[in-house]
């Protein structure tokens, strides 16, 4: 499938190109003539797995789940490109078993689908109003129907960490950020999009045989990447903001989805959590790791 869009100069920054739904969707945007930077966590797995698809791609080091990580990366981006026309918000995660904790200390979950996504979006903005038509494009869930936004314990601090609530919490929580960019940002068309249930490695943490079932029953990435790539280009959504897709469909949300303070709540916590993590950091050494593996002392307790 090729774009819905001439993308001939158009920069389109997607996360987790490196494989699965982002590889795909970084693989068509490119054949469509756009630039495409592949932001990736490991550089040289992420170049192996682009190497076939496009001279036009450019290798950019990013950890989501690390805000220090998406600064370097910001920085990077703004020293080679003047605009950015769309970013591509793909990169997530879903776990399963104890609860685990990112470099700064939040809940992997949580830092890679909400807090990541925001940082990133937020470090970008200057590229993004750079643009003539900008566009952010968040590759969501309908997962996101069984979340709930504990606003006291959104990072699974106290109740008893299970994947799944986190995963499904993380991508309701993304809606509402997605709500209240677009509420923000006037000029940009900000969406969120669920490309359905895919064989990707997001299942990596299932059981063996959950797995190898799933991997042969769901659809291949590619066909995940064709909602993203249609809501990243799509003529008639340029100006579309603040909605959800379902594959190549919008869909209406569920209330909690389109709660308007509670958009605006979230976007105070992960401006606060951003804010947080530029002041001096906590102390390191074996107490912290030990800390970080357990889960049972400082910020990973509960």
């Amino acid at each position: 499938m090729q774009p819905d869009n001439d993308l001939a100069e158009k920069t389109i920054l997607v996360t987790g190109a490196s494989g699965g739904i982002g590889l795909e969707v970084a693989r068509m945007l490119a054949e469509g003539g756009a630039r495409v930077v592949a932001a990736v966590r490991d550089p040289q797995r992420g170049a192996a797995a682009l190497a076939s698809v496009s001279e036009g791609v450019e290798i950019l080091p990013l950890d989501v789940s690390s805000l220090a990580s998406i600064h370097t990366a910001a920085q990077d981006y703004h020293a080679k490109h003047s605009a950015l026309d769309v970013l591509v918000n793909n990169a997530g995660v879903a776990v399963s078993g104890r609860r685990r904790c990112s470099v700064d200390g939040h809940e992997i979950t949580w830092a890679t689908n909400v807090l990541g996504p925001f940082a990133l979006t937020q470090a970008l903005l200057p590229a993004l109003h750079a643009a003539d038509a900008p566009r952010v494009v968040n590759v969501g869930s309908s997962a996101y129907g069984y979340g709930k936004m504990v606003w006291n314990d959104l990072e699974f601090e106290c109740r008893r960490f299970r994947g799944g609530p986190a995963y499904a919490s993380s991508k309701l929580a993304l809606l509402l950020f997605t709500r209240e960019l677009a509420r923000r940002e006037a000029r940009l068309a900000a969406n969120c999009v669920h490309p359905g249930g895919i064989a990707t490695g997001i299942w990596r943490e299932l059981p063996a045989l959950v797995r190898a079932i799933l991997m042969r029953i769901l659809p291949p990435p590619s066909r995940g990447a064709l909602p993203v790539v249609h809501v990243a280009t799509a003529p008639e959504l340029a100006h579309v903001s603040g909605r959800f897709f379902h594959g190549m469909r919008e869909r209406d949300v569920s209330a909690a989805a389109k709660n308007d303070a509670a958009a605006a709540q979230l976007w105070d916590i992960l401006a606060a959590q951003c804010a947080a993590q530029r002041e001096p950091a906590p102390p390191h050494g074996p107490a912290a790791a030990a800390a970080n593996r357990t889960g049972t002392e400082g910020r990973c307790g509960g």
